[in-house]
This record gives C-alpha cells, sequence and structure tokens, in this order.
C-alpha cells in the first residue's frame, strides 16, 4: 500500500505550544571542537581527513577558509598539516599519517576518545568485539578500523548471526540510543548463555542527557520535531527516542526543510536538536514555526 506523506507549510503562525526540550541542541564537546576549527583555519594550510565534524555548517566554514579536502585513507595529503574530524580515526590511520611526515590536528571528541580507549581495554581480554551502531557512520568507520575481531550490529535482529565466542566485549556508538543498546546486550547474552559478555554503555553523556530530556518531553507534548543535520546520529537517536514513547515525530535536517507531519493537527509540539545542531538553526526554526 502506498501513501503520501504530509508536510507542513507554514504560511501562517501555529497555534500550537511550542515546548523545548529541556537539554537539547550542540553538546559543550561539540563547541570546544568547532572554535577548534576555527583557530586552525587562520594559522595556515590544511586537509581535512573527512567533514570536520557531523553538520554541513563546519564543512562548508572549512571550505571558505581555503581548507583542502581529504579522505582518512588516502596515501598522502598536499598540505603537511591534517586534521582528524569530530568522529575521530583509527590508531592505525593515525599512526599512518604521522609515519608520512604529517603533523595531525586532532579534533576527536572526549567521548569519542573514551570509547576507542574502552575498545582497546576489551580488546586487551581478547574478547570479540561487538559494536551496537551504524555501518557507513564516519564515527563507527574509525571504531571499527581493520580490525576483524569488531562486528557491528545495528539492531538485536543481528546477533543471530554473531558466531560463538566465549569472551564477547559489547560497546555502542556514542550517540546510539540506550534502548537500542539494552536490546542488543539482552539478544546477545539469550543468543550465547555460556559466553562471558562484558556490556559497556559508551554513549556520550551530552547524548544521555538529551535522551533523558527528549522522554520527559514526550509526557508534554502531542507531538515531536527534530532537528539535525542528516549526517548527525545524535538526530536519529532523538527521533528513535520520540517514536518508542509513541509520540508521532519529524526529523528535518535544517530549519528551512519541509516538515514531514502535519502540525496543524497537534496542540503541544516538543522540539529538540541533535548534538551537532547550532543555537541559530534552533531559533530561526522556531521563529519560522511562529510566524516570524
Amino acid at each position: 500500500m502506498f501513501y503520501k506523506a504530509m508536510s507542513t507549510i507554514i504560511s501562517k503562525p501555529l497555534r500550537a505550544e511550542l515546548l523545548r526540550a529541556a537539554v537539547l541542541g550542540m553538546s559543550q564537546e561539540a563547541r570546544d571542537a568547532g572554535l577548534q576549527v576555527d583557530r586552525r583555519l587562520g594559522s595556515g594550510p590544511l586537509t581535512m581527513l573527512g567533514a570536520p565534524g557531523p553538520h554541513r555548517a563546519l564543512l562548508d566554514r572549512a571550505r571558505r577558509h581555503g581548507a583542502l579536502e581529504g579522505d582518512l585513507n588516502d596515501a598522502s595529503a598536499p598540505t603537511r598539516r591534517v586534521m582528524v574530524p569530530m568522529t575521530g580515526a583509527s590508531a592505525e590511520q593515525r599512526q599512518g599519517w604521522r609515519a608520512k611526515g604529517h603533523e595531525l590536528v586532532d579534533l576527536t571528541l572526549p567521548s569519542v576518545r573514551r570509547l576507542h580507549a574502552m575498545k582497546s581495554l576489551l580488546a586487551s581480554e581478547l574478547r570479540h568485539l561487538v559494536l551496537v551502531g551504524f555501518r557507513g557512520d564516519p564515527e563507527c568507520e574509525a571504531l571499527v578500523g581493520g580490525n576483524e575481531r569488531v562486528t557491528v550490529v545495528e539492531n538485536a535482529d543481528e546477533v543471530v548471526r554473531l558466531p560463538f565466542s566465549p569472551r564477547f566485549g559489547l560497546l555502542c556508538q556514542t550517540s546510539v540510543a540506550s534502548r537500542r543498546f539494552a536490546t542488543v546486550a539482552a539478544a546477545l547474552r539469550m543468543r550465547h548463555p555460556d559466553s562471558d559478555v562484558q556490556a559497556l554503555d559508551t554513549r556520550s553523556p551530552a547524548m544521555i542527557r538529551r535522551e533523558d530530556a527528549m522522554a520527559d518531553l514526550t509526557r508534554r507534548c502531542d507531538a515531536v520535531l527534530v532537528l539535525a543535520d542528516l549526517a548527525d546520529l545524535s538526530g536519529t537517536t532523538l527521533y528513535e527516542v520520540a517514536r518508542c514513547h509513541g509520540k508521532p515525530a519529524a526529523r528535518i535536517g535544517s530549519p528551512d526543510t519541509a516538515i514531514p507531519l502535519d502540525l496543524t493537527e497537534y496542540r503541544r509540539i516538543g522540539l529538540t536538536a541533535g548534538v551537532h545542531t547550532p543555537d541559530a538553526e534552533l531559533e530561526a526554526l522556531e521563529a519560522r514555526l511562529r510566524g516570524g
């Protein structure tokens, strides 16, 4: 059965009450990394080894400042200084760039560094590592690297394909939903009851606070609107949390994007934003909804 999704074209102010989540938008570690990007762009030639972070504004700003573009897996770069993105790099990638004589400008977020440290800890215990995450996401790719003992699972259904190991180490990407991580952990223990499963919740503190705030928001509103760049996994998680709490929800990548939800049907609309969403974008979205 096919259907056409409703989109809101806002030509006049909504009558609905707009409710902000208690915690939303850009995290402090993302702000700090953004400031570092600005400082480094003004101090000489630089090659970005991928987008600086999961928001288009950072990449656009770097391009305007003349930064060159590359990839973590490239064989070389035209500048001595190369920038490791917020989503991190594998130890092998870092060593490779240093061995070629490059200076690393490292934007890796503290929460991502912790994730890599926990991976190393579990690997030192000779565990088969399982990462709850999303294939193709830069943070996921950087953590896995070329390590054949790291298996990515996106949901509990994929656990059935994991071969037996006497010792498992379970991690998750920093912006994965708590429910997704918990269901995978439960499925892994059920699938391999004789295995020693060490599960470490490696979500970022910023994401935990935003997820908790979203859960509270769903108790006070009739529908939820999530503002987050499409590359920002935290937006996917916030949308997922809203739906898990039974609320109609829509996710948009920018303040002027068409909204795939008829907002005129609801009296109270909850607003939240991903951990890389600038304050100005949230303000612009609110102004649009209010008809400003």
